[in-house]
Parts: C-alpha cells; structure tokens; sequence
C-alpha cells in the first residue's frame, strides 16, 4: 500500500501528469487500502477465535486439575485410614504382649 502510495506521490510531483496513470494508482491504492482493511479484520476475527479456544482450554484444564485434586486428596485419605487402622491393630499386640524379662 505504501509503495502504490509513493508512486502516486512521485507521479504528481514528476509533473509527467498522465492522468491514465495517475488514475490507475489511485485505484490500486483504493484497491489495497480494501486488502489491508480486510486483513485487519480477519486477524481481529482470528485473534478473537484464539482467545476463546485458549479460555475455554484454561476452564476444561482447570476443572481437570480440580478433578485430579480431589482424586488425589481421597486416595491419600483412605491409605491415611488405612495405616491408622494398622497401627491401632499394632498397638493393641504391643499392649497384649507381656514385655520382655530382663536379661540376668
């Protein structure tokens, strides 16, 4: 756009006036100006679908890891109970065994 804009520029000012010319750039100019307006609006249109795609990939992730969490949690509950109950189970042998006579 910028190049079709210089050689309008040089145009005018070579005084070589040749209206065929001059019309000719304007219209490419014209022509460009459409193209990077339509670029911009389909990078907008893109960056906002990618914002979405990457908000909806941050909520699915993080209800993934909220899930694994409380996996996790309950997992490391029920082995916590379960080595209570081990230990209650070893307690009450210690408290039935007589202890040891001392050596002579």
């Amino acid at each position: 756009l910028q190049k079709k804009r210089d050689e309008e520029t040089k145009l005018l000012v070579a005084k070589t006036l040749r209206r065929d010319k001059v019309d000719y750039c304007r219209g490419e100019i014209g022509r460009w100006e459409v193209r990077v307006e339509n670029g911009q609006k389909e990078f907008q249109s893109i960056s906002k679908a990618v914002q979405d795609e990457i908000t909806l990939y941050e909520t699915e992730r993080l209800k993934e890891f909220r899930t694994a969490l409380i996996q996790y949690l309950e997992k490391l509950m029920r082995h916590q109970q379960q080595m209570n109950k081990h230990w209650e189970e070893l307690l009450s042998i210690a408290k039935a065994t007589p202890p040891p006579e001392p050596p002579l």
